[in-house]
């Protein structure tokens, strides 16, 4: 597995920057790189202004029987630490407004411009 590493982080990487190219003309924002570092990339979430956005954006992509994810859900919201108690914002905004998108390395270029006309219905 190992021998393949490389190839299959190419492959990702092929993968973000189809969504980067197909998703610039919208209002989202996307990772960044940070200069001298590679990332795996292994998943691709991006940023919408608001959780109501997000929210149809999920909602219309899985209508189309496209799979998307949540980010994980904050610790600090977890009744066993004391629920709503703490005030972590940047935690907050990260779990209510970004979406993660499909980024299986056999996504074809046509199954990543669909997806993204799909977010372009709600958002474009």
């Amino acid at each position: 597995q190992l021998k393949k590493l490389d190839n299959l982080i190419d492959k990702k990487y092929g993968r973000i920057s189809k969504y980067k190219q197909f998703l610039e003309s919208l209002n989202v924002e996307l990772p960044i790189k940070i200069p001298e570092t590679r990332n795996i990339n292994w998943m691709h979430p991006i940023l919408f202004e608001t959780r109501e956005i997000r929210d149809r954006v999920k909602e219309n992509l899985e209508k189309n029987n496209i799979p998307t994810g949540e980010m994980f859900y904050p610790c600090h919201k977890q009744l066993h630490l004391n629920g709503d108690k703490l005030n972590l914002q940047i935690s907050d905004l990260v779990f209510n407004t970004w979406l993660i998108l499909p980024d299986s390395l056999d996504l074809t270029d046509e199954e990543i411009e669909f997806v993204v006309d799909k977010i372009k219905e709600v958002v474009g």
